[in-house]
């Protein structure tokens, strides 16, 4: 047995308004002071691995300029 919705007749449709909460004393732990802020090691795991990929081509390149270069 189906039963019927009662559409309003209104337009533009209205959307009814939602109550929330900000939840400001769950968010406090994820804050970082300031003070303790460190963008240091943001990029770190880039830079290894282009150190890590260029090595041999900069040390096969250094090799061939400086063949007849001693010590």
């Amino acid at each position: 047995m189906a039963t019927e919705l009662s559409i309003p007749d209104t337009y533009p449709p209205q959307r009814p308004s939602a109550s929330y909460s900000s939840l400001s004393e769950l968010s406090k732990p994820f804050l970082i002071a300031p003070s303790a802020r460190s963008y240091k090691h943001q990029y770190a795991n880039i830079y290894f691995v282009r150190l890590v990929e260029l090595r041999p081509i900069v040390e096969e390149r250094a090799g061939e300029r400086w063949r007849g270069v001693r010590g």
